[in-house]
């Protein structure tokens, strides 16, 4: 478990938050009210579904690089790209978040995070004091961890 969690508030932008997973190295982190409840939680996958999937995205971005540009045929205008860029700038956690995250507690065991884990395809998992404040994160790597090295 880590105990210095970097967590997020439901009003903080979303690109503040994929700032902060870039600069901290970290892919997840739980959302946070006012008094340190557990609200939510934040992943990299969350933020990439503000992005819309679109298979030749690549491609567009890459004619409009002049000396490209000739060969690619731009699909998608300018417009369109602002209203993206826009959409991503604005966009705030509570928008994209899970609202309803799955937290344990210190005393459960390992096994209990484990199988949350894989049941509900998460890979970090809040911890939480009997009153429902953050204490702690935990992720795959720490069951790894407790399983293999630890002998859990």
């Amino acid at each position: 478990m880590t105990i210095e969690v970097v967590s997020f508030r439901a009003d903080d932008s979303l690109a503040s938050a994929a700032k902060t997973f870039i600069d901290k190295k970290i892919s997840a982190g739980p959302v946070v009210d006012e008094e340190g409840n557990v609200v939510g939680i934040i992943s990299e996958t969350d933020l990439m579904k503000v992005v819309e999937y679109h298979t030749g995205l690549g491609t567009e971005i890459l004619s409009l690089i002049p000396w490209v540009g000739t060969q690619v045929a731009l699909q998608r205008d300018f417009k369109e790209m602002d209203k993206l860029l826009h959409k991503i700038r604005e966009a705030r956690v509570k928008d994209r978040m899970t609202t309803e995250a799955f937290t344990v507690h210190p005393e459960d065991e390992v096994s209990r995070a484990a199988e949350a884990m894989m049941l509900r395809k998460v890979n970090h998992i809040p911890v939480v004091d009997a009153e429902g404040k953050l204490i702690g994160i935990v992720a795959r790597a720490d069951i790894i961890r407790a399983i293999v090295i630890e002998g859990v």
